[in-house]
């Protein structure tokens, strides 16, 4: 997961956006609360770490 404002997803307002990447491909997506969202996933997937763009990644 990394932080991004790339306009190359669905048509949201915030350009705030996080661009996950996974085996096969990647979405581009505009949590209304990042930190929050952040959290929640790494609750999920304790192996996700934070790297040095704020992004998480899989250590």
């Amino acid at each position: 997961m990394t932080p991004t404002s790339s306009t190359l997803s669905a048509p949201a307002l915030s350009l705030d956006r996080i661009e996950i990447r996974y085996e096969g491909g990647s979405i581009v997506i505009s949590p209304k609360d990042k930190d929050r969202f952040n959290h929640a996933i790494q609750e999920r997937v304790p192996a996700l770490k934070t790297d040095d763009n704020n992004g998480l990644i899989k250590s």
